[in-house]
């Protein structure tokens, strides 16, 4: 058996809606019991995090070089891998 729900209200912003449900109960605009569960699609991952612990010196080396580039400083790390993986590549990044 379903229970009646009332109908969500058009919201204009976002300030409306978090008002809103500040002062109601989704138990009144949703029925729990008819929910179903759905798998979650497959997403190949396109990246790998991964934790390097660097030498001070080398990171602050690094980090004012991304800003001169002003590029993030993980995708400087990013480039300069990524240039030294390709095949017959400078094996140096060149600083300036």
């Amino acid at each position: 058996m379903t229970k009646q729900t009332k109908t969500l209200p058009h919201f204009n912003n976002e300030d409306e809606e978090r008002e809103f449900w500040a002062t109601h109960s989704s138990e009144d605009y949703v029925d729990f019991d008819s929910l179903v569960s759905v798998a979650a699609p497959h997403i190949p991952r396109t990246a790998d995090a991964v934790f390097l612990r660097l030498p001070h010196d080398l990171f602050a080396q690094i980090e004012k070089l991304s800003l001169e580039r002003k590029v993030p400083t993980e995708t400087l790390i990013q480039e300069i891998l990524a240039l030294n993986f390709k095949p017959n590549a400078s094996r140096h990044l060149n600083a300036s």
